[in-house]
């Protein structure tokens, strides 16, 4: 089911027209960034068309993040037909693409009619009451947008037929972080 969320819905329907292209993703990730600055980035064929794509997050956010055992926001640089990147930013998918490299699933999602996707994992911790755990597919469109999906929403307390399909560790994708420096 897709996250009613109508400022998503509405970021998704615009993605197409904001999402940029490049044919260097290090080159454009980097271009905000000073001599010295460091990063992470994972390489890997997301969108199964053969060639890798690229995510990459800011070091300190992707630190603060593993340290909180939550998922980082990730730009996300999509192989396309013909050659070049599409581009999509943290701010064209409102909260980025989430992805906790640990604890993912890439490949074929037959709740989202067999597309192809990323899966992973969010907790949120509320002031009050117990921890809920969302898993969360990303599937990718030949624009180069990406759609948002809400797979299942527990007690993160609980067993899940959904977590146990993709994110048990038997199922999990083995994705490779990259340190890396402008």
């Amino acid at each position: 089911m897709k996250l009613a969320r109508p400022l998503m819905i509405l970021a998704l329907a615009a993605c197409a027209a904001c999402a940029g292209q490049t044919s260097d993703p290090l080159a454009h990730f980097t271009t905000d960034y000073s001599a010295g600055d460091e990063f992470k980035q994972i390489d890997y064929d997301f969108n199964g068309d053969g060639v890798n794509d690229s995510l990459f997050v800011a070091k300190e956010s992707f630190d603060e993040d593993n340290g909180a055992a939550q998922p980082s926001s990730w730009d996300i640089y999509l192989s396309k037909t013909g050659g070049g990147f599409h581009v999509q930013e943290i701010e064209d998918l409102p909260g980025g693409v989430l992805v906790w490299p640990s604890v993912a699933f890439v490949g074929t999602i037959s709740e989202l009619a067999n597309k192809r996707g990323i899966v992973t994992i969010k907790v949120d911790n509320p002031s009050e009451g117990p921890p809920v755990a969302h898993i969360i597919a990303y599937t990718f469109n030949t624009d180069g947008s990406v759609d948002e999906h809400e797979l299942a929403e527990y007690p993160a307390e609980s067993q899940n037929a959904i977590y146990d399909k993709y994110l048990d560790t038997t199922k999990r994708t083995s994705l490779t972080v990259q340190d890396k420096h402008k």
